[in-house]
Formats: structure tokens, sequence, C-alpha cells
């Protein structure tokens, strides 16, 4: 016996194939773009992010007290030691 399905059920898996085939080779091309990279350890002081706290500066040009960075000096904004 053959299992039936319905041309709009059909259409809904087919559709979500093809996505799902498009994910693949975005997946399948960033893989091929790091492969060309060595990885190397994170800076110790920015912990990899490239850069490290600053301060919150001057209240009237930062009312919000949002924090401020600025590049790591140890890595100069890298995340990795040479």
């Amino acid at each position: 016996m053959i299992n039936k399905i319905s041309r709009t059920q059909y259409n809904e898996i087919l559709q979500g194939v093809q996505e799902a085939e498009a994910d693949l080779q975005e997946a399948e091309a960033d893989f091929d773009d790091i492969k060309e990279f060595e990885v190397v350890d994170d800076c110790h002081n920015c912990k990899g992010e490239g850069r490290v706290e600053w301060g919150y500066g001057d209240p009237a040009h930062n009312p919000c007290g949002d924090m401020l960075y600025r590049d790591c000096p140890d890595c100069d904004g890298k995340g990795y030691i040479k």
C-alpha cells in the first residue's frame, strides 16, 4: 500500500527540505572558509574579545551609564597573542 499525502502537505515538506538544503550549503561554505585559518589561544586579558572595559566616561556624554570599551592593549584588539 502506498501512503498518500495532500499537495499542501507535500509543498510544506518540500519547502522545509529546500530551506534545509540552503542552510547546509551555507554551513559548508562557512566551513570551507574557516579551514584556511590557524587557531591560536585567546588573549589572557580580554579572553578573545579584543576589547576591555574602559569605564563609564563623562556622565554628561554617557547619561545611560553604559560601559565603554577600548581595544585590548595586550593584543591590540585582535583577541589573540601573536
